[in-house]
């Protein structure tokens, strides 16, 4: 799926061509629009919410507020592009969630006015500059730190 500059596709979308991957990520989605959301292993000690999709609104945002503050000895994180959600409640994210916030959307301007943690997509390593290259996730992980991803494609 290309997204409208067609600069890059997501990666995520991708994979729903096959079958069952778009029905479990479909099924994943109705239990969210209830406010499903999974259980935790016992022994979970980080989580990445969404490995494909987005907080899609306000309430669901919230409830994964809730959920972090539940499960104060698990680490969890988040790349987003529903920005007013999170300015939204700014002050109260748990410590044990990271948020990344994912530069290409419509409100990025959000992102410098409160000083979001970003991430900017780069077609080439010259490109990222300064920025480090997250290759696993680890840099994800770590608050306050702004970083670059390699396009997939």
């Amino acid at each position: 799926m290309l997204n409208k500059s067609k600069e890059y596709r997501c990666y995520a979308a991708s994979a729903e061509r096959f079958p069952g991957v778009r029905n479990s990520r479909w099924n994943n989605f109705d239990e969210a629009k209830n406010l499903l959301l999974p259980d935790l292993p016992a022994d979970a000690r980080a989580v990445r919410i969404h490995m494909s999709g987005d907080f899609f609104n306000q309430k669901y945002f919230d409830t994964w507020l809730n959920y972090a503050s539940v499960h104060i000895n698990v680490e969890f994180w988040a790349y987003t592009k529903s920005l007013p959600y999170w300015v939204k409640r700014i002050g109260i994210i748990p410590d044990n969630l990271t948020l990344t916030a994912s530069r290409g959307g419509r409100v990025d301007h959000l992102i410098d006015e409160h000083g979001l943690k970003n991430v900017t997509v780069v077609k080439t390593k010259r490109r990222a500059g300064a920025l480090p290259i997250d290759t696993n996730d680890d840099l994800a992980r770590i608050k306050d730190l702004n970083f670059a991803l390699l396009d997939n494609f």
